[in-house]
C-alpha cells in the first residue's frame, strides 16, 4: 500500500526513545496523508477517527496532515480507500524554499521595523505549532514548549522568543542566524510550518461604508446626518466570557 517505506520503523523508535526519556520532543511523528482526489467530509472524518485527532490545515486540498503516535495508525491511514501516500512530513516541507530570502528583503521595511519588538538586522518568524499536537497537549504544553525554546534557542546563538499563543510560538533571530535557527524549528515534531511574522496592515478601509450602509455605494449615511462620534466618549471592556 501507499505507507512510505521505513515510516513504521521510524515510529516505532521515536516512541521508544520518548518512553525512555531520552527525548523531549513530542512522541509521534506528523505524516502526510495525500489523496487521489478531492478531499471530501465523510473521508476527512474516517481519517480523522483512525488518527484520533483533528488534521493541521495544509495545501494542496489533496493532503491532509495528521500527528500520530504508533505504526498501526500509520498503517490504518494508508488503508482507507482513496489514500495515494502516507509519509513523514520532513523538517524542510514546512517552509518555503523562499523564506530566507522574502525575510532578507523584507526585514527592514519601515512597516516592518514599526511592527512592536522589531530590531534592524533581525526577522520575526511564526511558528505555527501542529492542531493536533496542540489540541491534544493544550495551552499549557505550548507555554512549557516555548519556555524550553527560550533556553535552547539562547544556547544555539542569536535568537530567541518573542511571544506565543494557544498554538503559536513567535522567534526573532538575526539574518545571521536565520538559517540555523529555521533547521532548528523545523527538526521538532510539534512544528507545522514557519513563516515570516506578518506585516500589520490597515484593513478597516470598507468598514465606515459597510457598518452604516452596507456598500460603498450608498454612501456613509450615518455621518450624512451629523452623528460622526465628535465630543463622544467611548468605553469598552472585556469580561472575558465566552
Amino acid at each position: 500500500h501507499g505507507l512510505e517505506p521505513g515510516l513504521s520503523k521510524l515510529l516505532r523508535k521515536r516512541r521508544q526513545l520518548y518512553e525512555d526519556g531520552r527525548t523531549q520532543d513530542a512522541a509521534g511523528l506528523q505524516v502526510l496523508v495525500t489523496m487521489r482526489e478531492s478531499i471530501n467530509h465523510t473521508t476527512r472524518l474516517a481519517l480523522t477517527e483512525i488518527a484520533g485527532v483533528e488534521p493541521s490545515k495544509f495545501l494542496p486540498e489533496v493532503t491532509l496532515v495528521f500527528h500520530i503516535s504508533n505504526e498501526q495508525a500509520a498503517e490504518k491511514l494508508a488503508s482507507v480507500k482513496g489514500v495515494a501516500r502516507v509519509d513523514h512530513m520532513r523538517p524542510e516541507y514546512k517552509f518555503r524554499p523562499d523564506l530566507y530570502a522574502s525575510v532578507s528583503a523584507n526585514h527592514n521595511r519601515p512597516e516592518v521595523l514599526a511592527m512592536p519588538r522589531r530590531r534592524l538586522g533581525y526577522a520575526l518568524l511564526q511558528v505555527s505549532l501542529a492542531n493536533s499536537w496542540s489540541g491534544i497537549s493544550g495551552s499549557d504544553a505550548v507555554a512549557s514548549l516555548a519556555d524550553k525554546w527560550r533556553d535552547q534557542l539562547g544556547a544555539l546563538g542569536d535568537a530567541r522568543v518573542v511571544g506565543r499563543s494557544t498554538h503559536l510560538i513567535v522567534v526573532e533571530a538575526s539574518l545571521q542566524a536565520l538559517n540555523r535557527t529555521v533547521e532548528w524549528i523545523a527538526s521538532h515534531e510539534e512544528v507545522h510550518t514557519i513563516s515570516p511574522a506578518p506585516i500589520p496592515q490597515q484593513r478597516g478601509d470598507a468598514v465606515k461604508w459597510v457598518v452604516q450602509s452596507g456598500s460603498i455605494a450608498s454612501g456613509t449615511t450615518v455621518w450624512a446626518k451629523g452623528i460622526n462620534g465628535t465630543n463622544q466618549l467611548v468605553g469598552v471592556s472585556d469580561g472575558g466570557l465566552d
